[in-house]
């Protein structure tokens, strides 16, 4: 028996030092954690980033367009609106200001920021048709608001001042830098 466990002893240790020596020749295999974290928080600060803006333009919808959903039609006659330059004029008599839709564009507006971000002019009927698709005027409001420097959201100025609009923009934009 004696000898047996000599036998076994000399092999085991032959096969540690030979595993010892291997190791010696092999590159060390070094996991950064740190790098696989930073990685996983990057992609989460970016989801939650989204999940704000998102967060906003859904505070838009409710504010501007309250108790309706997005199959309504909804059209808000302004005869008071500051800014009579954006209202339409048929026949040289200039008509109350309108505002479309969930987001409530007004045309021009919507015209202006259409062509700015898509490149393509759309007439009257069909800033009305993207007005009222509930997806475009929303894909169109977050373009607005999140890819303009800071005034896009003035074109929702009562309601940038109810949902406080521009201290959010502002922390998500410190977020993304």
């Amino acid at each position: 028996m004696n000898k047996y466990l000599k036998q076994f002893a000399v092999l085991f240790l032959t096969a540690i030092i030979a595993v010892l020596v291997f190791n010696q020749f092999q590159e060390p295999t070094i996991i950064n954690h740190e790098v696989i974290v930073e990685k996983n928080i990057g992609i989460a600060l970016e989801q939650k980033i989204e999940q704000l803006k998102q967060e906003l333009i859904n505070d838009i919808d409710r504010s501007e367009t309250p108790n309706h959903n997005r199959d309504d039609l909804v059209i808000v006659l302004d005869p008071t609106n500051a800014n009579k330059s954006k209202c339409k004029q048929t026949g040289g008599v200039r008509l109350y200001c309108y505002s479309i839709g969930n987001f409530q564009w007004q045309l021009v507006s919507l015209q202006e920021e259409y062509l700015k971000h898509y490149g393509m002019k759309l007439t009257d009927r069909e800033a009305f048709e993207v007005a009222n698709d509930y997806d475009q005027a929303r894909e169109l409001t977050y373009k607005v608001v999140f890819a303009e420097s800071k005034g896009g959201i003035y074109r929702w100025l009562n309601t940038s001042k109810k949902i406080d609009a521009v201290k959010r923009i502002e922390f998500i934009r410190s977020l993304e830098n």
